[in-house]
């Protein structure tokens, strides 16, 4: 793959002159910024910033949904110092006070459908707090956003600066982590460079990408906001998740590069055969997917139904990442990439190395030094001397390929054996009559635990005991009886973080404490 954006070339500010009247950012409901349009905005948002005494390594906190703003934010922060940290507008008030304070911000910008959470973070911080904007729909305390821009010029930053962004972990138990790369200066040309190739950017030729899930999320925001922006191309926001709006946005806009989760090619798949046949996706180049296992079945009907173009790519905040192309997991279905010699260590509970097709816990190395934000002890205590864990188990197998088989806190002991609530919860949606399913471990007297299965049945499929039956005699044949659910509830919704990532640990809390009274 190649790309003609040049280092020399690469940012907002750049586009804009390169290409001011190109769109930038196209969400429906919203006008269309051109590059123009966003440089200029960005350039006023500086400016309030700097207005307010925010500058070089200062942190402001964003709570946000996928529309224009979110983007005129994250540019101005990349350009005038400041450090940015989108925070995940499905949090509990108090979690999104935490990663406020956890930051130390300076600055909070706000979307106004959030004003519960975004006021109650305020208050309890508000005695460091210099600066808070409420986007849309007002907040009681914030000033109005568009009315801060329009008082500030909209002309090109005297002394521009590279600001940075951190993230939140979206971890499925505990407080969110703030990942801080401790490199004394990210590079930001090459970084933009390497990414451009990667995801074959090709701004000459017109090429948009489509943000389907939160800008949030590390994966989203840099793929679709951050590298192609920086290279002159479109991003359009699928404000929120609609299977059928996806596809026609693709038809649209002519989308060349998306970035996906598992559960979004589940509900895909759902759609009816002539629904998904009816819109034209032949702009498609790649889909970018990962944030959470994808079951077999859904990735290879996915290739089989818009050919050879999905890439995965399993990693984490923390640092570390690998990839596997779809060519490349036909040969290895299940398996998220081969990583470099050296660089993926799986251990047993002991810290001992455990040999290939044997399943611990996956260590890797990461790319540069990384540390929780002000807790050394969470640092310290995912780490075996270069390589770190996020909980993940999994596999090498003879080949150097990796495949992860779920997390340490949602592993199941059912009789002394090991069972992977993963495995099951794919064996569940390769039914025709699912949706959704989640699988746990509840306590047994005879077994010490059992698997506990939640389904939401595919629409049309009623949730009786006919369907019930025919689930768990598809998981004999397929699991056998170890694995298999002992029993299956039907419900409405699942808990999922948009990475895809299923709060599995929280539903099997729930479950026993329900029990327990």
């Amino acid at each position: 793959m190649t790309t003609e954006v040049s280092g020399s070339d690469l940012g907002v500010a750049r586009m804009a002159v390169r290409y001011p009247e190109r769109a930038a950012v196209i969400c429906d409901g919203c006008p269309t910024l051109s590059f123009r349009e966003l440089d200029r905005r960005a350039n006023q948002l500086a400016r309030v910033l700097r207005a307010h005494g925010l500058g070089q390594g200062d942190h402001v906190v964003l709570l946000c949904s996928n529309r224009p703003e979110f983007i005129e934010v994250a540019t101005a922060a990349l350009q005038c110092g400041v450090v940015l940290s989108p925070v995940n507008w499905h949090l509990a008030p108090d979690d999104v006070a935490y990663v406020v304070a956890n930051c130390g911000a300076r600055g909070f910008i706000a979307e106004g459908r959030f004003a519960g959470a975004a006021r109650h973070a305020a208050r309890e911080n508000a005695d460091r707090l210099q600066l808070c904007l409420s986007i849309g729909e007002p907040v009681a305390g914030f000033a109005d956003y568009d009315h801060a821009l329009a008082a500030q010029s909209s002309a090109a930053l005297e002394a521009p600066a590279q600001g940075g962004l951190m993230f939140y972990t979206s971890g499925t138990t505990g407080r969110p982590k703030g990942v801080r790369q401790l490199a004394e200066a990210i590079q930001f040309e090459p970084f933009i460079r390497h990414f451009a190739v990667l995801y074959d950017y090709q701004s000459a030729r017109g090429d948009a990408v489509l943000a389907a899930g939160p800008l949030y999320h590390g994966g989203s925001m840099i793929m679709c906001a951050v590298v192609a922006l920086s290279c002159g191309v479109t991003t359009v926001l699928l404000p929120r998740w609609d299977s059928e709006e996806c596809l026609r946005l693709i038809e649209r806009h002519r989308i060349s590069q998306a970035f996906l989760v598992p559960t979004m090619f589940h509900r895909l798949l759902a759609l009816p055969e002539p629904v998904r046949r009816g819109y034209d996706l032949a702009s498609l180049r790649l889909i970018l997917h990962g944030g959470a296992p994808t079951p077999i079945e859904d990735k290879r009907a996915m290739i089989e139904w818009l050919g050879p173009i999905l890439t995965e790519v399993y990693g984490a905040t923390e640092g570390f990442s690998m990839s596997i192309t779809s060519g490349e997991w036909l040969q290895k279905p299940g398996s998220v990439g081969r990583p470099q010699p050296g660089s993926v260590r799986i251990l047993a509970g002991d810290a001992a190395p455990l040999p290939a097709g044997e399943v611990g816990t996956i260590y890797a190395k990461p790319a540069g030094d990384f540390e929780y934000f002000n807790d050394a002890a969470k640092t310290a205590a995912g780490r075996q001397g270069e390589f770190v864990t996020v909980g993940d188990l999994g596999f090498l197998d003879e080949d150097g390929y990796l495949f992860v088989t779920g997390r340490s806190a949602e592993l199941i002991l059912c009789g002394g054996s090991n069972v992977y609530p993963a495995e099951i919860d794919a064996a569940l949606l390769a039914h025709p009559a699912v949706l959704d399913a989640a699988t746990f471990g509840v306590p047994d007297a005879e077994w010490g635990e059992v698997v506990h299965a939640l389904v939401i049945p595919a629409p049309g499929q009623p949730g009786d005991q006919a369907l019930r039956r025919d689930l768990l005699v598809h998981c004999q044949a397929r699991l056998g009886s170890l694995r298999s659910p002992r029993d299956i509830e039907f419900v409405d919704t699942l808990p999922r973080n948009d990475a895809g990532k299923l709060l599995r640990v929280q539903l099997r809390d729930r479950y026993r404490e329900h029990r327990l009274r």
